[in-house]
């Protein structure tokens, strides 16, 4: 990483990536100007935060120049204090740190530090997320230990580490459940459930009718559903009362803003506990099984912060590709994937290395899951009954298109009507970012040639798809496995299939997950996810193979094998950082 070596002292505590500066800046300024920012942006942070009454380092996530972890990075810079950078919380040994952990109660919604690892002679290591907070957190620790070493980290990363490894976020669920008599109580359980999924990092929850008047309650972490509770549930149709699950269904579907009796969709509002309020949507759906009421709460994070482009997981050519596109004058790029791909957070940390002082950078998305301050954002939302949520996105497009904007992100095309304003769009001076839901680069191709226009019933021209595409970028998230319990994986197939992209050096080995898993992952083997892509980059025979519409398996072949997602998975297998199960769980498999 530019302008930082590793720290080797921190591989004492456990902590193979950290890094320390290769030297100390003057003053905040300077640091900034070795991360990459220009005099320009400067002089403008330094006024916003004047007259904001802020510090640079809020005042730079504010207005989106930057996120938590280039403000962090910077900082180390200026005072030396080595950086723990956000891959790191995939080593912190939670497990031998408890006793080092913020005492705080759930209601708060941040902690000073946390403490992310221990070494042989019991010093211990804690993350803070500026200098200044050096002394408040040796005061907290002070009858605890006084062997402290502190580290930088984003402060997402510091509230991420504690909620998921230190915060019994569980326990709250069982306390709300036990207060029996209590009309509040189910309110409280469902509260108590949205907390322990927001803290986990959970896409999803899932209530799911059971026979014999039970229901389940399943929570979606790291794309896997895990059972989270059994609830007493009164069977469809017996007499008696409503039991726990229908009661905490029935809170959910009262609090929801669209029903029609068998459908109810919408989203959450009062039943949002305040810890978790303005920082979390929640998106409902619930539907009359044939053995009673099924619920899925949809969680959508909105931050004001994203992952640093550089730091996502591209090699150097597809990175390469990327930034060009951003640079482009015209033009389109989709990302597509199913939900929960990592889609939105590829494009805005995309979108994020484009200049918003000296570019208008707008967007149409519905809902506004970034917040960026220099972006002018639109929730299009579907304000007249009369029309669809396609002709709602296609009059917030047309009217955008009269605001001057440089680079659009048109949050999801869906069909050929909103797919030919946002071609238009990009075919009249105009950078557009948008999303599809394909499950690989060269089926977007073939989706695209399937849609039908509604006024017409024509097709869309494959012409302008093939001479407006920049690229398409599809991706998928998979589980990494836990790097302290890992176990070499020595099958024939698993090694052979390995040989088809990339040779295992002597002596090297490649890993499968440990079925029993560990403390360090709380048993499941895999701690963490990782991205796999593919980028089919429109050249000129790329856009001739679109245009007179060949094959898909062409198209296919237009990607090199070692950067398919088949391919830039088995990369990840090679470097132990996945197992092939695991791919093969994600993604289609190259088969002879």
């Amino acid at each position: 990483m530019k302008g930082f070596v590793t720290w080797e002292e921190g591989k004492g505590f456990s902590i193979p990536n950290m890094l320390v500066p290769e030297r100390r800046a003057g003053d905040l300024n300077e640091a900034l100007v070795t991360m990459g920012f220009h005099a320009q942006q400067i002089r403008f942070l330094s006024e916003y935060c004047r007259v904001a009454g802020i510090d640079m380092a809020d005042g730079i996530t504010d207005l989106g120049l930057g996120t938590s972890e280039k403000v962090v990075k910077a900082e180390s810079i200026r005072s030396g204090i080595p950086y723990f950078p956000a891959e790191s919380a995939d080593f912190v040994k939670a497990n031998l740190l408890h006793a080092y952990a913020p005492d705080i109660r759930a209601e708060e919604s941040n902690v000073p530090y946390v403490p992310v690892g221990i070494d042989e002679n019991e010093r211990v290591l804690i993350a803070i997320n500026h200098p200044s907070k050096k002394q408040e957190a040796i005061n907290s620790l002070h009858k605890r230990t006084r062997n402290i070493e502190v580290c930088l980290a984003a402060n997402k990363v510091i509230q991420n580490i504690f909620r998921s490894e230190f915060f019994d976020t569980q326990s709250l669920f069982t306390t709300a459940r036990a207060k029996k008599g209590s009309e509040e109580r189910y309110k409280e359980m469902l509260q108590a459930l949205l907390v322990h999924a927001c803290y986990q990092g959970a896409s999803d929850i899932h209530f799911l009718p059971l026979p014999n008047g039970a229901g389940a309650v399943f929570i979606r972490i790291d794309g896997v559903l895990e059972p989270f509770a059994i609830l007493e549930r009164n069977p469809r149709g017996a007499e008696g009362e409503e039991k726990e699950y229908d009661r905490i269904v029935q809170v959910i579907r009262m609090d929801t803003a669209s029903q029609d009796g068998v459908i109810t969709e919408g989203t959450l509002g009062d039943s949002i506990p305040s810890s978790l309020a303005g920082k979390y949507q929640f998106r409902v759906e619930i539907t009359a099984t044939v053995k009673g009421a099924s619920a899925v709460v949809r969680i959508l994070s909105v931050s004001d912060d994203t992952t640093e482009f550089e730091e996502i997981g591209f090699d150097d050519l597809t990175k390469k590709r990327l930034l060009h596109y951003a640079g482009q004058s015209a033009g389109m790029l989709i990302v597509t994937g199913p939900t929960g791909s990592g889609k939105t957070t590829t494009l805005n940390a995309l979108m994020k290395t484009i200049d918003p002082l000296s570019e208008s950078v707008q967007t149409i998305e519905n809902p506004v899951e970034l917040l960026v301050g220099l972006w002018a954002q639109h929730h299009a939302k579907v304000l007249d009954s009369n029309k669809s949520e396609a002709q709602t996105w296609i009059r917030w497009f047309k009217a955008l298109m009269r605001r001057d904007p440089d680079t659009i992100l048109y949050g999801e095309i869906r069909d050929a009507d909103t797919t030919a304003v946002a071609l238009d769009g990009a075919n009249t001076g105009h950078n557009v970012f948008t999303t599809m839901h394909t499950k690989s680069a060269a089926s977007a191709i073939q989706r695209l040639r399937n849609m039908k226009l509604d006024a017409t019933g024509e097709s869309l021209d494959m012409d302008a798809v093939s001479s407006t595409l920049h690229g398409i970028l599809a991706q998928r998230l998979l589980r990494k496995l836990c790097s302290y319990c890992k176990i070499k994986d020595e099958r024939t197939d698993s090694l052979a299939q390995l040989a088809k992209i990339v040779e295992l050096e002597p002596g090297q080995s490649i890993y499968r997950h440990n079925s029993a898993g560990c403390e360090i992952c709380h048993g499941k083997g895999y701690r963490g996810r990782h991205m796999i892509y593919e980028l089919l980059h429109f050249t000129r025979p790329v856009r001739e193979m679109v245009s007179r519409k060949s094959p898909i398996t062409e198209l296919e072949s237009a990607i090199e094998p070692h950067l398919t997602l088949w391919g830039t998975g088995m990369s990840l297998v090679h470097r132990g950082i996945t197992s092939i199960d695991e791919l093969r769980r994600v993604a289609l498999e190259d088969i002879d």
